[in-house]
């Protein structure tokens, strides 16, 4: 099982055709994927998931690095605003029950210089 790709739930099989397209699908694809103003990650579910991918801008935005977040499952979790901690940690293990398209889950996070986004 796997968290989200920019808001949408994918079996394990679409993750790792996405991790592919990725890694093989041309340097214009990536070009894409890295250019997007938003965080495009694969990681599993739950508040210590492992994450599988991370885009560049993950640094930009939150301060901490794609190897940063690849090393720590629990970085997302710790990350997560104090007011909206316990809502996003229920609602993404609630889209484990079954709900194919899930709404997207907002939630904001504090960045290395403890600023909230």
């Amino acid at each position: 099982m796997e968290r989200s790709i920019q808001g949408g739930s994918w079996p394990e099989k679409k993750v790792d055709e996405f991790l592919d397209q990725i890694s093989a699908g041309g340097e214009g694809y990536r070009r894409l994927v890295e250019r997007l103003p938003a965080i495009v990650y694969a990681a599993e579910l739950g508040e210590h998931g492992h994450w599988r991918y991370v885009s560049p801008q993950v640094e930009e935005i939150t301060g901490y690095s794609q190897e940063e977040w690849l090393a720590d499952p629990g970085l997302w979790a710790k990350l997560l605003h104090p007011d909206d901690r316990e809502r996003a940690l229920s609602q993404e293990t609630r889209r484990t029950m079954g709900n194919r398209n899930p709404p997207p889950i907002d939630y904001r996070m504090i960045t290395r210089g403890g600023e909230t986004v």
